[in-house]
């Protein structure tokens, strides 16, 4: 098969293909014509597949992990990049921001810092150089962080760039790294591991400002704030370990945010907007539903120690359980993907 033939074939009602469909039949075909292993037609076992592919349409993991598979003999390949797949009808430049928390997670896994989002009708290359911001507009994101972009009608035409960038051989002869050279400012490569403990103390700094500055009545002292910082120190641990089980899906996605305000959650029919300057009304009726966020994280937390039998949501180490905190505080992890790192916490 060549790509003006499967070009012709995507042409013949995969427009409206779902995306189980659109991947089998158009995307997989894609990436075989760049000579990647999809089908694992030499059997090898699973720590040497050069390419994993995720069925499971409904979890946050990247529809395709691409390895280098000759690095380690034995254990987790390290990462070349991930794919995430939409449907076609799908606008990407909608999806770039979660695309690039992908990407940006994976680097911990020896990948690129960079991820692409494929759903045939275009294909576009990611930067993933630094850390997602919610902030960006997605303006912002589609003219500062595509590397490179094609859509499905400059594929023939551009063909050779293609497979010189992302074909199997040309990876594995460092491509990705020549692009990221070319269009990325070398300084601006970070060590995710040392941003994300970065964000740990700041995140730490704001709750324990917080927790002293609006419990007035519980008489926290600047001079003396150790209770404050054992209290924001086990706020942020509990709330990273429901963080990876969320995104290992061993618990509900959503679930911490459930009683704590947060304009990025989904409740019932009614959608909190992601720009903090919109939907104020339901933002304010929120805040009026849930008065006490700690509060009721704590009757979480009850939950969690029953279920994990772990010191670490027993709530009885919690001094102070009528400290006011804001539920937006715990807003910053949604750029993190816990699910991809592995040295992160060492």
């Amino acid at each position: 098969m060549s790509i003006k033939i499967l070009l012709e074939k995507y042409e013949t009602g995969y427009q409206n293909a779902n995306e189980s469909e659109l991947r089998k039949d158009v995307l997989d075909e894609f990436l075989k014509l760049l000579d990647w292993d999809l089908n694992n037609t030499q059997a090898l076992p699973f720590y040497q597949r050069e390419v994993v592919i995720e069925e499971n349409q409904n979890n946050k993991f990247p529809d395709y992990s691409f390895r280098n598979t000759k690095k380690n003999l034995i254990g987790d390949p390290s990462l070349y990049f991930f794919i995430e797949a939409k449907k076609a009808d799908q606008d990407l430049y909608n999806h770039i921001f979660q695309a690039m928390s992908y990407g940006y997670s994976g680097t911990t896994r020896g990948g690129y810092p960079l991820v692409i989002l494929f759903n045939f009708e275009k294909l576009l290359i990611l930067d993933c150089t630094q850390k997602p911001d919610l902030n960006h507009s997605k303006e912002f994101l589609v003219k500062n962080k595509i590397l490179k972009e094609w859509s499905k009608d400059e594929y023939p035409e551009n063909w050779q760039e293609i497979q010189d960038l992302l074909g199997k051989k040309a990876v594995q002869n460092g491509s990705l790294g020549k692009l990221l050279e070319e269009k990325v400012v070398g300084d601006r490569i970070v060590n995710l591991d040392q941003d994300f403990l970065a964000d740990f103390w700041s995140w730490h700094h704001k709750l324990t400002s917080e927790i002293i500055n609006s419990n007035s009545n519980l008489q926290f002292k600047r001079n003396n704030s150790k209770t404050a910082t054992e209290t924001a120190t086990r706020i942020l641990n509990r709330l990273i370990f429901l963080k990876v089980c969320e995104d290992r899906e061993t618990e509900n996605s959503g679930e911490m945010y459930r009683n704590m305000v947060d304009k990025n959650f989904e409740r019932g029919d009614e959608t909190w907007s992601k720009k903090k300057t919109e939907d104020d009304t339901l933002f304010d009726k929120a805040k009026s539903e849930v008065q006490k966020p700690y509060q009721e994280f704590l009757k979480l937390c009850e939950n969690f120690h029953i279920k994990y039998n772990s010191d670490l949501f027993d709530i009885d180490k919690d001094k102070n359980q009528e400290i006011m905190m804001s539920g937006e505080r715990i807003q910053p992890f949604s750029y993190y993907d816990l699910t991809v790192k592995n040295d992160i916490f060492q």
